[in-house]
């Protein structure tokens, strides 16, 4: 026979109420957790990554050089890093302007390029510092005329001690 103060098995009552005192708030803690959590998830994906890596302006926009521009300013690139290995008393007397000469033009024509050296994409820009730095060190009369198509923001000074 049961007592009049279990719950038919033999328990008390009191330890359900208080069990059930305890649970049932445990559970809507957890429920409301879990809860704010899918909502915070939910909404991350809505707005995107945090604004530190989220950058709204748009990229830059390059346009294709034909082949044949891409060719030239390819071979002119290589040639100017040939001449400048060689000892200044052995280049020829136009060298390596001449082919900084046609680097430059090509820049100027196409200034939003975007073309392939050597399964390496480049741009204008690009090509311009490249050759730049080989100057610096093989021709430094003619960085000037490379730099005066660069950014000022791409432009480090050349000057000794700078």
């Amino acid at each position: 026979m049961t007592r009049p103060d279990s719950d038919g098995r033999g328990r008390p009552r009191r330890t359900i109420v208080v069990a059930a005192a305890w649970i049932l708030p445990l559970l809507a803690v957890v429920s409301l957790t879990a809860r704010a959590a899918i909502d915070l998830v939910g909404q991350q994906r809505q707005d995107g990554p945090p604004a530190t890596l989220f950058d709204p302006r748009p990229g830059p926009t390059y346009s294709s050089v034909p082949a044949g521009d891409a060719d030239q300013v390819h071979d002119a690139l290589h040639r100017v890093g040939e001449t400048c290995a060689q000892a200044p008393e052995t280049r020829a007397p136009d060298s390596p302007a001449r082919d900084v000469d046609v680097i430059i033009d090509f820049a100027r024509r196409h200034p939003d390029g975007q073309f392939d050296i050597d399964d390496e994409q480049g741009t204008a820009l690009s090509l311009l510092l490249v050759v730049r730095e080989e100057l610096q060190s093989c021709d430094p009369a003619l960085v000037p005329r490379v730099d005066a198509l660069i950014p000022s923001r791409h432009v480090t000074s050349t000057a000794p001690g700078a």
